[in-house]
């Protein structure tokens, strides 16, 4: 879900990281983000938490089966 993570959301989670699986996670990305960090947790950006997806797609379009 895109924009699930929101400033105020931000400003009460309890955990290390955001990793989200869709794409623009944050809503108000910069805001979000910053205020993400200051509070310890670590943003994961979506380029790198969806090139999983592609990989998977490819084994198994190209290997099925496998």
């Amino acid at each position: 879900m895109s924009d699930l993570v929101d400033p105020a959301l931000a400003g009460r989670l309890r955990c290390g990281a955001v990793i989200g699986s869709a794409n623009a996670v944050l809503a108000e990305e910069d805001t979000t983000a910053r205020i993400l960090r200051r509070r310890g947790i670590d943003p994961v950006p979506t380029p790198l938490t969806g090139a999983g997806v592609v990989i998977v797609d490819s084994i198994e379009h190209y290997g099925p089966g496998t």
